[in-house]
């Protein structure tokens, strides 16, 4: 079985790497954001007062009190009444279980979250790296949003997600060809419910049961934040088999991992999607003298000058200077014969040294080993 086992070992271990890979970015990047050198302060003009405050004959700062709101053209709920408001669809939704939550960038509203995230365009794009991420298996297949009535005959936003998802069962098939049914509806305190009916179709007694997943996205802030959470149950048709826990327990060991998988994703894209659509700052005006406030010079005051700033990685870690470390060399039996299962870039600005303090060394890095783990469903 040596072919079996290291087909395994590859197949167990790319969708594991590339969620490392995910996570180190994001960390890399928040290491990288912390040991930036302060900007220098402002030159001071002969008047005293800084290049910010300028006003008068040497200019004045430019004004964006009149910019238009961030969500201002996005897409909400149909004008034609064919959205569902303060309705569910799932049976179960009073018995649900949460198991992911988190707060979306800030300045991300639920309609920011909504154009991101689920409306056809940028979103199943998501969808897809979202199911890659977690090592779902192709066809992966995501239908258009349409107009339908649910079984309460309530109109609401339906489509449907195909996929074949991969499961650890100790008995029955090694994955399973997956039917999801996706209800979209909004609330009236300006959040959205998206309700997720799934079928597995091959699973033992995959008859008798549905998982109905639930994201809700709850605004915070007076509507300018907004908070996501995930809550799964387990929906059984007839009679309860006498395996009815095992999956009750299989569904949020199975859907907690992954739900906050997709939030991590879904995190990076709404914070995307904001910058995107964030509104130009205004032109800087313009003194008299035909010199913008940036280009000012002489007594209407001089650019801060930020050449001679430290280098990011000045005082980081590096190779230990007793020659105790080890360069140019390998350890493992196998290093030329390894096959590559994930590759990323880095963050713009981020070095090998860098990686090494935030990723590696004692101190941030065991609790990224952490969040990896949890995130791939290891456990204590």
């Amino acid at each position: 079985v040596s072919k079996m086992i290291e087909k395994g070992t590859v197949d167990d271990c790319g969708p594991a790497y590339r969620r490392m890979f995910e996570l180190a970015l994001v960390e890399t990047e928040k290491f990288a954001a912390s040991i930036a050198p302060a900007a220098p302060a402002p030159t001071v003009t002969p008047g005293g007062a800084s290049e910010e405050e300028e006003d008068g004959d040497g200019g004045v700062p430019p004004d964006d009190s009149d910019l238009p709101s961030p969500d201002e053209g996005l897409e909400w709920m149909a004008a034609d009444g064919s959205d569902a408001m303060d309705s569910t669809v799932g049976e179960c939704f009073a018995s649900k279980v949460e198991v992911a939550r988190a707060a979306m960038p800030e300045g991300v509203s639920a309609k920011m979250a909504l154009n991101a995230l689920l409306l056809d365009g940028p979103a199943p794009e998501l969808l897809q790296k979202y199911h890659v991420a977690i090592g779902d298996k192709e066809p992966i297949e995501i239908d258009k949003w349409e107009s339908a009535r649910d079984p309460a005959g309530i109109p609401r936003r339906k489509r449907e997600v195909r996929f074949v998802h991969p499961i650890a069962y100790k008995m029955g098939p090694s994955q399973t060809r997956t039917v999801e049914t996706q209800w979209l509806s909004f609330t009236s305190s300006g959040g959205i419910v998206l309700e997720v009916i799934g079928h597995n179709v091959d699973v033992p007694f995959g008859d008798q049961f549905r998982v109905e997943s639930t994201f809700e996205f709850i605004p915070t802030k007076g509507g300018l934040g907004c908070d996501l959470v995930a809550s799964v149950a387990t929906r059984f048709i007839g009679k309860k088999p006498m395996v009815s826990k095992m999956i009750e327990k299989g569904t949020v060991d199975d859907c907690g991992p992954a739900y906050r998988r997709m939030f991590e994703l879904a995190l990076v894209e709404t914070e995307k999607f904001a910058a995107s659509i964030a509104p130009a700052a205004p032109a800087p005006t313009v003194t008299p003298g035909g010199a913008s406030e940036e280009e000012e010079d002489g007594d209407g005051g001089v650019p801060p000058d930020d050449s001679d700033l430290p280098s990011p990685d000045e005082g980081l870690e590096w190779m230990a200077a007793d020659g105790s470390d080890a360069m140019d060399s390998t350890v493992g039996e196998c290093f030329a014969s390894k096959v590559e299962v994930a590759r990323a870039a880095m963050p713009e600005g981020v070095s090998a040294k860098m990686a090494l303090n935030a990723l590696l060394l004692d101190g941030p890095a065991p609790e990224l080993l952490q969040k990896y783990h949890v995130a791939i469903g290891d456990k204590e």
